[in-house]
């Protein structure tokens, strides 16, 4: 259950994440209902942390979880690999 809780909020945030139009994993942005169905996921995982764990370590467990996943969600394309006819420098640079 502590999986499904922590998994619920990593899962939330990330949509979050994809939805803003400043995120750089994809292309195109998400849409609004998917920032609104990450919210969801957020404050239904609170619940399922207070359900397994005591109160003070299940808050302190989802708002870890938060942190982590915004502070490990920007750095994502950092971790892509380079794929020169994808930049939009190289393709311009070429006709």
């Amino acid at each position: 259950m502590k999986i499904l809780a922590f998994l619920l909020g990593f899962t939330g945030s990330l949509l979050i994440y994809l939805s803003h139009p400043n995120q750089q994993i994809f292309r195109q942005f998400l849409p609004r209902s998917y920032r609104y169905t990450g919210l969801i996921f957020i404050l239904l995982a609170l619940p399922v942390f207070l359900f397994v764990l005591p109160k003070l370590v299940a808050v302190c467990m989802w708002l870890m979880t938060l942190l982590v996943a915004w502070s490990f969600l920007p750095f994502i394309p950092l971790f892509k690999r380079y794929v020169p006819h994808e930049s939009t420098d190289s393709a311009k640079d070429s006709t």
